[in-house]
């Protein structure tokens, strides 16, 4: 991973936010704390202050004079308590003070899995979607680490379920980037083999395929859950304490309507992008450091990132459901970087901001049309992920599957050790104002030895429209039609089919 370190840049004057938040890590300590660092905390029977963080009977440590070296910045905390209990370091302060103790920790560089778990249903026998209640006749899960490749196999009374997978972790957000190759066995049904690509939104299922005979099918459905090395959910490393003793997540997380303007308060419109640190570095034109470091030492934690600092500044309260908390203030480098911006921002009521924590980009606006300029000038920095392509034929029978553009993904249904019943072969190309898909394919049916389809083409479809690709009639008089549809879809969704 490349590491940005960001030049820290203070503007002049008092910091325009003070208020004190209290902010949870869940992290290793031995990793920022050394045993001298340790003994200078101190054991305390009680915490600091009422806090969902603090249970009675916690172990607690003071280590509010025993924190890591701060670099150029002197915190200034209420206080920093290490609760050995829960393996939670809590900390009250103002944000600025926050964000460097985050930044000190380097939560986002600590080593990550996927929990992918991979479900199996059948089909019911007219090939209506599956019911909320549905129970899958094979389940497994595999803990796996970005970047390597992973094989397991578990079997039993007849059925079988094996994967092999490969993921890429996002630095950012809560994705993965997911290979996978399937094999599962059911009785009375033909082997089902998927093998695929696709990207996964932590949390959220993708029915990843589907194929039904108009007898008997299998769907195949994916769920990945991102968490750290000791197996907490990356949604609660992060965690800030907000009214009514309840948390909130800080971990930085796509969402559905990214970089998308929104309408609050019929008042102004905002829109967010989620953007690393060492993206903004590049947004805002800030050169790496050259660093002289020894390459043959050994590398426990990345280097750490410096942060990129103004003032902190409290959001609008029109703002305050989708901005709860402050941020630092991006008024300036807006006006630096964005042409003809500055007197615009000048206006009353914009405003700009940057959450080094959950590591995303805010701008408000009571116009439109500068929130729309804005967005233009960001978006290309914004952490899009490259589209997937559901394609789905209907009509012989029901066969679906997930796919990435530019790239190759199949599906087949084998009897005996290697005689395919049914298989579809895709690549879809996704065109370049993501309303055409550009598909070769091709698919194979012969579940009934007396009526067999095969078709091996290339067709052009608009996004979300069904293509009659085949029609046939056989002898008997029935006529068989093939029906292709083609949807693309930027963020995996959370689907019903």
């Amino acid at each position: 991973m490349k590491v940005w370190p960001l030049v820290i840049l203070w503007s002049a004057g008092i910091f325009v936010g003070n208020a004190a938040e209290i902010v949870a890590w869940k992290v290793p300590l031995i990793r920022y704390f050394d045993e001298a660092g340790k003994r200078g905390g101190v054991l305390c029977k009680t915490a600091p202050e009422d806090s969902q963080f603090f249970k009675d009977g916690d172990e607690l440590w003071d280590l509010k004079n025993a924190m890591p070296d701060a670099g150029d910045q002197k915190l200034s905390l209420d206080w920093l308590f290490w609760n050995a209990t829960s393996g939670r370091l809590v900390a009250k302060g103002g944000w600025i003070n926050l964000c460097t103790v985050h930044e000190i920790l380097r939560v986002n560089a600590l080593p990550k899995h996927l929990k992918l778990n991979v479900n199996l249903y059948e089909v019911a026998a007219d090939g209506a979607p599956l019911a909320e209640n549905a129970k899958p006749v094979s389940e497994l899960s595999i803990r796996v680490r970005s970047g390597q490749n992973s094989k397991t196999h578990w079997s039993a009374n007849g059925s079988a379920l094996a994967i092999e997978t490969e993921v890429i972790l996002a630095d950012t957000d809560s994705f993965a980037d997911v290979r996978l190759a399937v094999t599962a066995e059911v009785p009375n049904q033909p082997r089902l083999e998927v093998n695929t690509a696709f990207i996964l939104k932590a949390g959220s299922p993708l029915w990843v395929a589907r194929d039904f005979d108009d007898k008997r099918g299998l769907d195949l459905q994916v769920l990945g859950m991102l968490e750290s090395m000791e197996g907490t959910p990356l949604r609660e490393v992060v965690m800030i304490q907000k009214k009514g003793n309840e948390s909130r997540s800080l971990w930085p997380q796509q969402r559905s309507d990214e970089y998308e303007p929104v309408l609050v308060g019929g008042a102004g419109w905002i829109m967010s992008c989620l953007m690393s640190p060492g993206e903004l570095a590049s947004f805002l034109k800030v050169s790496p450091e050259s660093n002289q470091t020894d390459p043959f030492a050994e590398q426990i934690m990345p280097e750490r990132t410096k942060l990129l600092l103004t003032t902190s500044v409290k959001p609008p309260a029109l703002i305050s459901s989708i901005l709860d908390h402050e941020v630092l203030d991006a008024t300036e480098w807006f006006r630096k970087v964005v042409p003809n911006l500055g007197e615009n921002l000048d206006s009353s009521g914009s405003f700009a901001g940057y959450d080094p924590i959950g590591q995303r980009l805010y701008f408000y606006s009571p116009s439109q049309r500068m929130v729309d300029s804005m967005r233009q000038y960001v978006m290309q920095m914004c952490n899009l992920h490259p589209a997937l392509v559901r394609v789905a034929l209907d009509g012989i029978g029901q066969t679906r599957l997930i796919g990435k553009s530019g790239q190759k993904a199949s599906l087949k249904r084998i009897v005996d050790k290697e005689t395919i019943r049914r298989s579809l072969e895709i690549e879809p190309l996704i065109g370049e104002n993501d309303d055409v898909v550009d598909l070769r394919f091709k698919f194979e049916d012969r579940a009934d030895a007396r009526k067999i389809s095969e078709i091996n083409s290339s067709n052009s479809l608009s996004d979300g429209k069904a293509l009659e690709i085949l029609t046939g009639k056989w002898p008997d008089g029935e006529v068989r039609s093939l029906r292709m549809t083609t949807e693309i879809l930027r963020i995996s969704p959370v689907d019903s089919h």
